[in-house]
């Protein structure tokens, strides 16, 4: 779809500002008013507390409907952009922005509204009868359903007629409170397909609620409003919020998944009532985890030695379905995932190698040199486009092409680099130097180390909340320790007790609570975020170490 917005009013408060079309400087007299002027309740009520206030004098900037002229010149835009380009559907986005009327019109043109999206409607149907295939259109709409006619809009009037194929709920940039898509199904006509909109969010958790709630509350599909945003830096989500969103909406329960590296078994446990689900076998010393993107396999790295082996579990029934032989790549230990799971990689500690596997057959495609000495953990960058292994004795981190195999460079880290995270923001991968006591800090812009912090004991693994204001790192210790990092000022939070020689480590989706593997004394360690304290240890198996939350299909 192409989404569309009717009234576009961004800068309006400038004159020459380049995107302010020729048609809105040379037909002031069919503006609304001018930017500033003072809006009715109704409008502040859409756009809401927190939107700022340059937002809401833009409004009256935007063109008055009522103007047949307008309602001619927008239709004419709307042509050209369904018979340019080769569109499934078009998006009315009539939340962007919120005002087409003078204050106090809004009623009485309620039916020149509905007029033009005939117009539109009759408009689609033409040219996709031309090309042979239909162009879908569809309404964004008010956050409640009074809102609609406040404003001038009628989109009971739409459904009923045939008018829309489906409308999408919204509220204007907040998801402040739920919306009412119970009362949106008294309000529109029987059977009306109705989407609701997810306005950006600042986390994958926020995105997964919000749009399990929805759908709960009888979404019949979701949309996500200015998601590329979520890209800048500023943010930084990848886009497996989707997916996420998606395993969501299908009210899949989230599952923590923890190998138990010393009794050669994967435990199902579910991270809130601390259950232990179910217990599947796999190869000998599982020490690492990987899933793919639909959640229903999982990829353990079987180190024992001669560590020549990966196992392949079944997640959605829960059994061991393939042991797949590395041959002269030995003592395999870490793993990831490309971003479109076509490929799995593993390190080849002992023989310098990242092995990758191709997810369809099973089959170990090709063997990459690392260019390192005992590369114990590799990454995938979100891009897809390059592989990153943690090389302990070299002390460094090698940087891959995953095209070609070949080296990019190697970035000199610190004594026993192993255990490494992207930042949530995509901008950074912290490597944890096991024996050096200390994390480096890597731009992923440059492949230089910009900073280096001290943290004593061992720090073996990192695992970020989503806002990327914390890090959670265990220490590979006798008396072992989980390590809380303020990220912002690489200053310790506290220290928190656990099981010896802590190494994996997890959040809860709601990050609550931080699970905690301790290789030496059976346990995995419950730790809430909150009081920092630990809460319950549960005994998964001997080893519990690796582990990773997963959203496992029902079927």
């Amino acid at each position: 779809f192409i989404t569309w917005r009717p009234n576009e009013v961004h800068a309006v408060e400038q004159d020459d500002h380049l995107i302010l079309t020729k048609f809105w400087k040379e037909n002031r007299q069919w503006h609304i008013g001018k930017p500033g002027d003072p809006l009715p309740p109704i409008y502040h009520e859409i756009l809401g507390p927190n939107t700022s206030p340059i937002v809401g004098s833009w409004l009256p900037g935007g063109f008055d409907f009522a103007v047949p002229e307008v309602r001619e010149y927008k239709l004419a835009q709307l042509r050209e952009v369904c018979e340019r380009y080769d569109i499934d559907g078009l998006d009315i986005d009539f939340q962007r922005f919120p005002m087409y009327f003078k204050p106090g019109e809004e009623a009485k043109h309620i039916e020149t509204m509905t007029e033009w999206v005939r117009s539109i409607r009759s408009m689609t149907k033409e040219v996709g009868d031309r090309r042979g295939r239909p162009i879908f259109m569809s309404a964004r709409i008010m956050a409640r359903p009074e809102q609609n006619l406040e404003i001038g809009l009628d989109p009971v009037t739409w459904c009923e007629e045939g008018l829309v194929d489906f409308v999408t709920v919204s509220h204007y940039l907040r998801n402040d409170f739920p919306l009412p898509l119970k009362a949106y199904r008294e309000y529109l006509p029987e059977g009306t397909i109705m989407y609701a909109s997810v306005e950006v969010a600042p986390d994958r958790w926020t995105f997964r609620d919000i749009a399990r709630r929805l759908w709960r509350d009888g979404a019949d599909g979701i949309q996500v409003f200015n998601f590329f945003t979520t890209r800048e830096p500023k943010a930084g989500l990848p886009a497996d919020v989707i997916p996420d969103m998606a395993r969501s909406v299908a009210q899949v329960d989230p599952i923590l998944l923890v190998a138990n590296k010393h009794s050669d078994t994967l435990s199902f446990i579910d991270p809130y009532t601390l259950e232990i689900l179910d217990e599947v076998p796999t190869g000998h010393n599982p020490h690492e985890i990987v899933l793919t993107p639909d959640h229903r396999y999982a990829y353990l790295s079987n180190y024992e030695a001669p560590g020549d082996t990966m196992s392949v579990v079944d997640l959605v029934n829960r059994k061991h379905i393939k042991q797949i032989s590395t041959g002269q790549y030995t003592r395999i230990h870490g793993t990831a995932m490309a971003p479109d799971g076509k490929h799995a990689y593993f390190t080849a500690g002992q023989t310098g190698f990242a092995v990758e596997v191709d997810t369809a057959t099973n089959e170990v495609t090709r063997g990459i040199p690392t260019q390192g000495k005992i590369s114990h953990m590799v990454y995938v960058s979100r891009d897809g486009e390059r592989l990153y292994t943690a090389n302990i004795f070299t002390k460094n981190v090698s940087v891959i092409d995953r095209a070609s195999g070949e080296l990019i460079t190697q970035i000199t880290c610190g004594d026993g680099v192993e255990g490494m995270a992207f930042t949530p923001d995509g901008r950074h991968l912290w490597a944890a130097n096991q024996t050096g006591g200390s994390i480096a800090v890597i731009d992923l812009n440059n492949h230089e180390v910009i900073d280096t912090f001290e943290c004593p004991g061992m720090p073996v693994r990192i695992r970020f909340t989503a806002d990327g204001t914390r890090a959670y790192v265990p220490s590979w210790t006798e008396d072992g320790v989980l390590i809380v990092i303020d990220t912002k000022t690489k200053k310790e939070i506290k220290r928190v007790p656990v099981g010896s020689h802590a190494i994996g480590v997890e959040l809860s989706p709601d990050e609550r609570f931080a699970y905690v593997g301790c290789e030496k004394l059976d346990g995995l360690h419950v730790v809430d975020t909150q009081t920092l304290e630990v809460l319950k240890v549960v005994h998964t198996g001997d080893g519990p170490d690796p582990m990773v939350m997963s959203w496992i299909p029902k079927e």
